[in-house]
């Protein structure tokens, strides 16, 4: 998927134009998000904001100087109520420690490799203090693949590209200290496929994309209309997974990390 397809993706409706605060799994990580802000903190920026509900809260609050939020699609960026600017994660235009605490909040893992390399360096020059970063909590990237019915490439309907630990985030942020990096989220039951039920799935079922979803090799969409041949897969799927070995997780990651030099105001 290119970057024009990669915008049309994520400029569709169903993405942005909705209540986070009532999807159980959003709530929560914007509550521990308030909870470990530091107090020091006076001006904050959202890397990949997307419709803005954790800068549109934290405006509310009215405890904070300035709060601006960045995002590449323009249709997200209606619903953000503070400072905004339609930009790249890898093209941010603001000077090195402009922000007191720098978010990423559930973008990391839809990176490509290039990206991910450039946004990492963004985060890191852009902070003068803290960095927040959310991330699904250990994802397993195989149980989202799905495979486009109409030029059979299979890709992670998610669009999530890489999954993480506690000890990778340690890792790629190793010049910063980690104050808090805690699992977060509702309880969640994860399947680790047995190889029956793997080769079954990929050879047999192959899982069709859901509505949102869009090939990045061919720009396929389903409709809810061409979903309803899955309903035999999805009982099949089922009927399999009680054989799979399941495991109880949450299903975020959240990490406050303090950069280890700054000047202090």
């Amino acid at each position: 998927m290119n970057k024009n397809e990669r915008i049309v993706y994520y400029n569709q409706d169903t993405f942005w134009n909705k209540d986070f605060l009532l999807i159980e799994r959003d709530r929560i990580r914007l509550q521990h998000i308030v909870n470990i802000i530091p107090d020091d903190v006076k001006s904050i920026i959202d890397v990949g904001c997307g419709n803005g509900y954790i800068l549109n809260y934290l405006n509310e609050l009215k405890k904070y100087n300035r709060l601006v939020g960045v995002d590449f699609s323009s249709n997200a960026l209606t619903f953000v109520k503070t400072e905004k600017y339609e930009c790249d994660i890898t093209s941010i235009p603001f000077k090195d420690s402009s922000f007191d605490l720098v978010m990423c909040n559930e973008v990391l893992e839809h990176l490509t490799i290039n990206e991910f390399t450039s946004a990492l360096k963004h985060l890191k020059r852009l902070t003068k203090k803290y960095i927040i970063i959310t991330v699904p909590n250990n994802e397993n990237l195989e149980d989202d693949l799905v495979c486009c019915p109409y030029c059979f490439t299979w890709f992670n309907q998610e669009l999530h590209l890489r999954s993480f630990t506690k000890e990778k985030i340690k890792n790629l942020f190793y010049d910063f200290e980690i104050l808090k990096c805690f699992e977060a989220g509702p309880e969640n039951i994860y399947i680790l496929r047995n190889d029956i039920s793997r080769v079954f799935n990929k050879y047999l079922i192959k899982p069709q994309p859901s509505s949102y979803a869009i090939c990045p090799s061919c720009g396929y969409q389903n409709t809810p209309s061409k979903l309803k041949i899955r309903l035999t897969y999805r009982i099949i799927n089922k009927v399999l997974r009680f054989t799979d070995r399941k495991i109880k997780k949450k299903t975020d990651l959240i990490c406050l990390m303090k950069k280890k030099f700054y000047e202090i105001d």
